[in-house]
């Protein structure tokens, strides 16, 4: 089975994440058998030899394509393939569907991504678009693009209610479009010494971007917040889940603080989950931050910048671990309470864990359906 898998990485340890979780299940579906493949420059060579991934061959000059006339098994001594050879095409970008994304990249690259779509579906592959957020389709473009999408598409999984209505609401046929969790829940990482002691803190640089605040209200926020949980006796440990622009952003906040902190900072997306699972209580700004905390049964309050966060708060009944990034002192009160009445800490943590079983379970349901039609079962 060749999978051509788009939009994973290395730099964002949140795809990197989903593109473990997807390794880890498709080589337990097809074992040897099984090439993943993948065309953009989101893994270093390193990384691509480690993983054992495969590219797209693209040897092409004066319009030629030499790619095909070469022998299938040379190129694979290569870790090359030809686009003819892929069997199917999983998607799992976890958000850049929707109005908001054609503002940011243009027409240019869903008219790429629609180009491909339609010419390997003539040739029978599957595609399938795995869990992710949906921004809405209200545009003239978009509303072209989502249902030219799914006449090509196998199955569209949304991960949240917002999404799901986004994708519905302009289409007549919905029955491709499923609701499923984000699936990185399902990965395990070793978390044998929890610390009772320390608090996380995941800053995101998008909420600046996005203008949801600026520099100088979130660093004053985050400086509330650290402040206070160092002064109840906590370890601080302020997480970069992502990359330079957030270390940037932590590095001031470090600049600002006058107790003994921890930086934590360029290890790996599976080393990110297992410090989230060892800490007493997390703080997000970054989606897959929220995701591994919860999924850990870790309590774990999020400012938000889109609706991805509150929808997922709601899928474990924790809507009221949404902070509010303007109101430092309601913030700053539910964390006290959280770090201080232990009765309300532990009774979250169970329902926690009780949710978490629950999403965990759809995920491996959503995986069945997958596979059913990568097989050609449905």
């Amino acid at each position: 089975m060749n999978i051509l898998v788009e939009e994973v990485g290395s730099v964002n340890k949140g795809a990197f994440l989903m593109f473990k979780a997807i390794q880890t299940k498709l080589s337990e579906t097809y074992k040897n058998n099984l090439k993943i493949v993948t065309d953009e420059n989101r893994f270093s060579a390193i990384e691509i030899a480690e993983n054992n991934l495969y590219r797209v061959a693209n040897f092409q000059k004066y319009k030629i394509p030499f790619h095909n006339i070469v022998d299938v098994n040379q190129l694979y001594r290569f870790n090359l393939i030809n686009e003819d050879n892929i069997d199917s095409i999983i998607n799992a970008g976890g958000y850049s569907t929707g109005d908001f994304w054609l503002s940011v990249h243009g027409e240019k690259k869903f008219n790429k991504r629609l180009e491909r779509y339609k010419r390997l579906k003539k040739k029978g592959k599957k595609i399938i678009l795995l869990p992710q957020a949906f921004d809405t389709f209200n545009s003239t473009y978009m509303r072209r693009f989502i249902k030219e999408l799914y006449e090509v598409s196998d199955l569209i999984i949304a991960r949240d209610k917002v999404s799901y209505n986004n994708m519905t609401v302009n289409l007549k046929d919905t029955s491709k479009i499923k609701l499923f969790p984000d699936f990185t829940n399902l990965i395990e990482v070793n978390n044998e010494n929890p610390s009772s002691k320390k608090v996380t803190i995941i800053p995101n640089s998008k909420l600046i971007q996005t203008k949801i605040v600026t520099e100088e209200g979130y660093l004053n926020f985050l400086y509330s917040l650290v402040s206070a949980i160092d002064e109840m006796d906590y370890d601080v440990n302020l997480l970069n889940h992502e990359g330079e622009s957030d270390l940037l952003f932590i590095n001031k906040l470090s600049e600002k603080l006058e107790f003994e902190h921890k930086i934590t900072t360029n290890i790996s997306p599976l080393e990110v989950k297992q410090e989230i699972g060892t800490s007493k209580l997390v703080i997000t700004g970054r989606f897959h931050g929220l995701v591994s905390a919860l999924s850990q049964s870790i309590p774990c309050f999020a400012t938000s910048w889109s609706h991805k966060y509150k929808e997922l708060l709601n899928d474990y009944d924790s809507s009221d671990l949404m902070i509010d990034i303007t109101n430092s002192k309601e913030s700053l009160t539910k964390v006290k309470v959280m770090l201080t009445d232990s009765s309300f800490y532990a009774k979250k943590k169970n329902a926690l864990e009780t949710k978490s079983s629950i999403q965990k379970q759809k995920s491996r349901e959503m995986w069945s359906k997958v596979v059913n039609i990568l097989n050609n079962n449905e």
